[in-house]
């Protein structure tokens, strides 16, 4: 092939003076498209394959924790999602002698007030504060709340949980076991998405459970920590080494922040590879696009570095992008029923090693009509890597933000003219 692409070459140039150097310059390009998305599929489907090997070896070889001290479960909570009271009642179920559960919600108005309520007083064996109404101290209101729930937590080690996470009894167990409060001063977990029942749900497991847990994963091993800030169980007396919560109050990516400074101070962070369920039953598709519109842009704040190498993490998207150049005329003698028989390959071996890195965290895996859709998704995740590097402003929680280097937070330009006026 190489040898016919090169007469083909040869035939252009001959033929074509000025034209054909445009076209030869298409050829090369397709080529080196090509080398980058054959390179980004060998290096994705090698940290799959690791990542769901090195997995199911650890859990193979769980030890039950000897110390139990307590924990001050801070559950910050926003909206009435449907699995809310399933959610809560599972952390009732925790086989652990000693923890509370701190709920905190934002707004005096939020419909999840009666769930909460109900959740209380149907389970009185389970010590239950449930505060309402956080003051804002700074621009992130996950941290504002969490800033609240603290002042009353009655124990020193605190665990960060999502009101989307749904955990076995042996949760709070495992993640303590993993925690030493010296050579582990941090632990964060493996998550997976499940329950999924809307489009949008659908797309969030999948990436869930394929590129986002092979991910982390990944840059735990290499020893650069990407703690998610569903699950993290820390001791307070490190947040106060890290400055308390007032260094995170202004920063969108705090839970990455968290395993950043825990590092910095000396401890260690573990990535707990029990997978922890997060129930994702009707997300919408513009939810999703949001909320990955907002990751996006926290990591590019990060580094800019690791953001540009992070384009290289997607290879379907950069077949896509063959097959636009082979549209184009641009790939020459490729472009053929070979051409189109290696595309399929490609796509099958991408969405098998999707499968199996899903089933490491997940015992039923994706199943035939998420296989299907892990194209679309993947398409969808590259256009909204590029809306991640041009855009600034962020819409969380109904709070429209700016969001600058290091993921600080600032408000509206409206708001600060007003201020400035002022």
């Amino acid at each position: 092939m190489i040898r016919a692409c090169h007469v083909f070459d040869t035939m252009v140039v001959h033929s074509l003076s000025p034209d054909g150097v445009a076209l030869t310059t298409g050829h090369w390009l397709f080529w080196s498209v090509a080398l980058i998305a054959t390179g980004s599929l060998f290096a994705l489907v090698f940290v799959q394959l690791t990542a769901s090997f090195a997995i199911r070896r650890a859990n193979r070889k769980r030890t039950p924790g000897q110390h139990q001290p307590g924990v001050s479960v801070l559950k910050p909570i926003k909206g009435a999602d449907v699995s809310l009271s399933e959610n809560l009642a599972a952390f009732a179920r925790q086989d652990y002698p000693c923890f509370e559960l701190v709920l905190g919600i934002e707004d005096r108005e939020d419909p999840a007030i009666p769930v909460v309520r109900s959740f209380q007083r149907n389970h009185p064996e389970v010590p239950i504060q449930v505060l309402i109404g956080a003051p804002a101290i700074g621009m992130n209101p996950k941290v504002n709340n969490l800033t609240f729930m603290s002042r009353f937590a009655s124990h020193d080690l605190w665990l960060i949980s999502d009101a989307d996470v749904v955990p076995g009894p042996g949760y709070l167990a495992r993640l303590v076991s993993e925690w030493d409060g010296e050579s582990v001063g941090l632990v964060h977990s493996t998550l997976v998405g499940q329950d999924e029942q809307t489009l949008g749900a659908i797309f969030e497991s999948i990436h869930l459970n394929t590129l986002v847990a092979s991910m982390i994963w990944g840059a735990s091993f290499a020893g650069h920590n990407c703690v998610i800030g569903k699950s993290v169980l820390f001791h307070k007396q490190l947040l106060a080494q890290m400055g308390g919560w007032r260094t995170l109050e202004n920063v969108l990516a705090e839970d990455y922040m968290l395993g950043q400074l825990a590092k910095q101070c000396g401890v260690g962070v573990k990535l707990c590879t029990d997978p922890l369920p997060v129930r994702n039953r009707e997300r919408s598709l513009s939810s999703f696009v949001n909320r990955h519109v907002r990751w996006a842009q926290m990591r590019r704040h990060i580094s800019l570095f690791a953001y540009v190498c992070e384009s290289t993490s997607n290879p379907l998207a950069w077949l896509a992008l063959l097959w636009l150049l082979a549209g184009l005329g641009l790939s020459g003698a490729v472009f053929g029923p070979g051409f189109w028989f290696a595309s399929l390959v490609f796509v099958l071996v991408k969405c098998l090693s999707d499968e199996l890195m899903a089933r490491s965290v997940r015992a039923s895996g994706l199943g035939l009509l998420q296989l299907a859709l892990i194209p679309l998704k993947d398409l969808l995740i590259a256009g909204i890597w590029w809306v991640g590097l041009f855009n600034r402003s962020v819409n969380w929680r109904g709070h429209v933000m700016f969001i600058g280097p290091g993921t600080q937070l600032s408000p509206p330009i409206k708001e600060n003219l007003a201020a400035s006026r002022a």
